[in-house]
């Protein structure tokens, strides 16, 4: 194979080839590349003198003779100019791998020669493997995702289902209470309304000192249930649509001044303070009963629980781009735990907040009366006897 290898472009394209090349002749390996000694870790001559079969091993993976097969092989591309097989040679360390063959005939200075390329198909095997395998485990976890995903669904279902069932169940016996409260009330006020009417004419006519304070007692108890069932029945009606609010707005510091009016008697008795720094054109766009009703309570708590010589100030109040009304007084005050319940329906703080006048509906009613319109009512104390303030904002 000397005299065209120095100049041969076949040749030098032959040697620089990156895949594993041999140049063979009857069977003997004429010449080899740099990629094919780096395979076989065989160099030089001892590469260009081994016969082709010598590379592999005398029984192929699948069961054959290694040499038989390779020779049937070399034969068919002498015959039909190239051929291609898969077979197994002996890597630099030994061991026996894969390799795919490419036979090519090629006529050289009058000699033919076979053209051989060697492709280490183990590595892709390999990759082809693991492809599989990875292609099967995403598979695998598609199906778990997916059957995940329905489960997730049907709970979904489920839960959605549940949740309309159990709503309209609680609207359900919401409206039952509603309607007992209801019912309760006008069965309560059926016949408080002659008593009401004749006990103070039964009062004035008793001579009788004793007689005449039992008689005192029994009235005063009645109008405190009569206050008890007007509130019960004021606090049943407040459900869905706020009542027409009016469209120019409620002077808010008039009407703060009628319910300070309202409540001057106690204010006199106790010697309070009571300030009104609400700016003349606020206004407080609500239907007018709501917002009487809520200045009237908060006025009236404020009044109730604020000691003698104590002071109440109202005042709007801007913090966070939000304006409040807020009501704040010098009086008992409210610990973390009241703050927290204060708006509930019925709750009694304990009995130093509470005379025997309260039905603890108030600020429920305050606080329910706020949410209609989609305002919020917070309450601030620092504490007990560091006095209440009470915020509105809608």
């Amino acid at each position: 194979m000397t005299g065209w290898r120095e100049n041969d472009v076949f040749f030098q394209l032959f040697r620089q080839s990156a895949d594993p090349a041999l140049l063979i002749s009857q069977g003997i390996i004429r010449s080899g590349n740099e990629a094919a000694a780096a395979l076989t870790g065989i160099t030089g001559e001892k590469l260009s003198s081994l016969p082709l079969t010598s590379l592999a091993p005398d029984i192929l993976p699948n069961g054959t003779q290694g040499e038989d097969y390779a020779e049937q092989h070399l034969q068919n591309a002498i015959q039909s100019g190239s051929d291609r097989f898969e077979w197994a040679v002996r890597d630099r360390t030994g061991r026996i791998i894969a390799v795919e063959v490419l036979l090519t005939r090629l006529l050289m200075n009058g000699e033919e020669i076979l053209h051989a390329t060697i492709r280490d198909t183990e590595s892709e095997k390999q990759a082809e493997q693991k492809i599989l395998t990875y292609a099967r485990d995403l598979e695998e976890k598609n199906s778990e995702l997916d059957h995940l995903s329905s489960s997730l669904i049907r709970l979904n279902q489920e839960l959605d289902e549940r949740v309309r069932e159990r709503t309209a169940e609680v609207m359900r016996l919401l409206q039952i209470k509603s309607d007992l409260i209801t019912q309760i009330g006008h069965d309560l006020r059926t016949p408080l309304t002659p008593i009401m009417a004749l006990l103070p004419d039964a009062v004035s006519r008793v001579s009788d000192p004793d007689l005449h304070e039992c008689l005192t007692i029994v009235y005063r108890n009645a109008e405190r249930l009569k206050r008890v069932v007007t509130m019960v029945l004021a606090y049943s009606r407040l459900e869905g649509v706020p009542n027409a609010v009016n469209p120019d707005g409620v002077i808010a510091k008039d009407l703060f001044d009628q319910a300070i009016l309202d409540s001057s008697h106690e204010i006199q008795h106790k010697g309070l303070i009571v300030e009104n720094h609400i700016p003349g054109d606020t206004r407080i766009f609500m239907a007018n009963t709501h917002a009487e009703t809520v200045a009237m309570n908060l006025i009236s708590n404020a009044v109730k629980y604020t000691g003698a010589g104590g002071t109440i100030t109202m005042r709007i109040l801007s913090t966070g781009g939000r304006t409040s009304l807020c009501v704040q007084d010098t009086g008992v005050g409210l610990t973390p735990e009241e703050c927290k319940r204060v708006f509930d329906e019925f709750y009694r703080a304990d009995n130093s907040r509470h005379d025997r006048e309260s039905c603890g509906l108030g600020l429920a009613i305050v606080s329910r009366i706020i949410s209609l319109y989609g305002g919020k009512i917070t309450v601030e104390s620092e504490g007990k006897d560091k006095g209440t303030r009470f915020c509105i904002t809608l």
